[in-house]
């Protein structure tokens, strides 16, 4: 059913909102969800197919390299929005408001595990039309995976900005470093990267086609959405007053100058990126 249809995959759907974004403003795309704290989050999932049943799926599962069970870190604090596969980073500096938040990280549920593989497979995917990784620390692995086994025109991964210890939260591999490395791999091409709100991690929407990419990200209108609309236009601050084509110009080009750097340069280059 589901390759018949343009379809969305949201890996790391936490709650919908972006599931929910899709749905509420397009009406051919179906969308697969696939979230496995369902402790946190299940009640807004099953709302969600209720409200859409015809084109809405809901995954109860992590995605990984082979099926298992495996803990999901953290996985009831901050409302469900750290929980991960990747063990929290114990130097990790936290702001002093969230330091009286984040509670246990060795606390965890276990939680199934579907490799990607078989994901495609029991849900007879052959082609993504959009793809969301959003898998707090396991996005390059995902994301690579997929493309190994799948054509797809259009995606978005969170990347770290940095790779200081005290403020990444986990311990894992999941750096523009090796996102570059996929990009050369597949040939992508770079349509937005839109930042966190503290600049410690970054949204980068790829795309195989630049024109069909940028098609697609009209037609799901994700400028709009919850999820990436709040920083989809980069504005100035201070008392300096720019245009907002200067000021995107102006971060775009400290972008792709920092992708210039050797690799031993690359704290440098991120540096550089998010001043």
């Amino acid at each position: 059913m589901t390759s018949l249809k343009q379809v969305v995959i949201d890996v790391g759907a936490a709650r919908g909102d972006f599931s929910s974004h899709i749905l509420t403003y397009t009406s051919n795309f179906t969308v697969i969800a696939v979230e496995p704290n369902i402790f946190m989050h299940e009640t807004n999932l099953k709302e969600l197919k209720i409200k859409f049943h015809d084109r809405f799926v809901y995954q109860k599962y992590a995605l990984g390299e082979q099926d298992s069970k495996l803990p999901l870190y953290g996985s009831r604090i901050l409302n469900g929005q750290v929980g991960s596969l990747n063990r929290f980073n114990s130097e990790k500096i936290w702001s002093d408001y969230l330091s009286d938040k984040v509670g246990n990280f060795d606390d965890y549920d276990m939680v199934e595990v579907k490799s990607v593989r078989n994901f495609l497979s029991q849900n007879s995917i052959n082609h993504i039309s959009f793809l969301k990784i959003d898998t707090q620390g396991s996005d390059m692995k995902l994301l690579n995976q997929f493309l190994e086994l799948v054509p797809v025109d259009c995606m978005v991964v969170e990347v770290d900005a940095s790779e200081n210890k005290n403020e990444n939260i986990y311990i894992t591999n999941n750096t523009f470093e090796e996102l570059l490395k996929i990009i050369n791999k597949y040939s992508l091409k770079i349509l937005k990267i839109l930042p966190n709100s503290d600049l410690t991690e970054f949204n980068v929407i790829l795309s195989s086609n630049f024109d069909l990419g940028l098609s697609i990200v009209n037609q799901l209108k994700l400028s709009e959405s919850i999820v990436f609309g709040k920083y989809w236009t980069v504005l100035g601050t201070g008392k300096i007053e720019k245009s907002k084509f200067e000021t995107n110009r102006n971060f775009m080009q400290k972008v792709f100058s920092s992708f210039r750097h050797p690799r031993k340069s690359l704290k440098s280059a991120i540096f550089k990126l998010t001043r």
